[in-house]
């Protein structure tokens, strides 16, 4: 069977299932900025007569089959709905046994649980809900392995230490830090000249 495959040199191709206009822009725009640089190509179609196209582009009778990063996947769209589109795309692989399947991320809030909760429609992997807010799908798909970020710098032992000691207050010259009575006498230490003075006139 021909199935293109994702291998890691390959171009990251995306695709967006959503019939309104100003969602497709949003949805490019977020995700064309959270794979900027990486080369990433985003394919957009308004229903989910064409998602299932993109994915299986012969047909259930073809053989046939495109691995997207990730598929972005609205549910009420004309012509087909993106959980039959689904649906379909689960059952073609299925049939064909495909284990490198696509993940697709429900866009929709039109499946909700008995707590009211949005949940994702059936064969789908997850969900985002309307409107997208970046950071949410930055963090499902860091979540699942689909984006990776930078590791921040760490510093190191000595660094930390060393701006522990600087964060710590000085002493002031009437703290306690410098209080006689806190201070050991050190007896090897001979007298100050002042010292040997006082001693004399003690003794006349």
């Amino acid at each position: 069977m021909q199935k293109k495959r994702m291998a890691p040199d390959d171009q990251i191709e995306i695709l967006i299932a959503e019939d309104n206009l100003i969602n497709q822009k949003l949805a490019r725009a977020v995700i064309e900025k959270l794979f900027a640089g990486t080369g990433a190509k985003i394919t957009v179609v308004d229903n989910g007569f064409k998602a299932f196209e993109q994915v299986i582009p012969d047909g259930k009778e073809g053989n046939k089959y495109k691995k997207f990063h990730f598929i972005l996947m609205d549910d009420i769209m004309p012509e087909r709905r993106g959980s039959e589109a689904t649906a379909s795309i689960r059952e073609f692989e299925k049939e064909h046994a495909i284990h490198d399947k696509n993940f697709i991320i429900t866009w929709s809030d039109t499946f909700k649980d008995e707590t009211g909760r949005t949940i994702p429609f059936p064969g789908a992997n997850a969900v985002v809900e309307k409107p997208l807010k970046p950071d949410e799908l930055k963090n499902l798909l860091i979540q699942h392995s689909l984006l990776r970020m930078a590791p921040q710098e760490t510093p190191s032992e000595v660094e930390t230490e060393t701006k522990k000691r600087t964060k710590q207050p000085l002493a002031k010259s009437g703290s306690t830090l410098f209080s006689n009575s806190n201070t050991q006498e050190n007896p090897d230490q001979k007298p100050s000249h002042q010292e040997e003075i006082d001693a004399e006139k003690k003794l006349k």
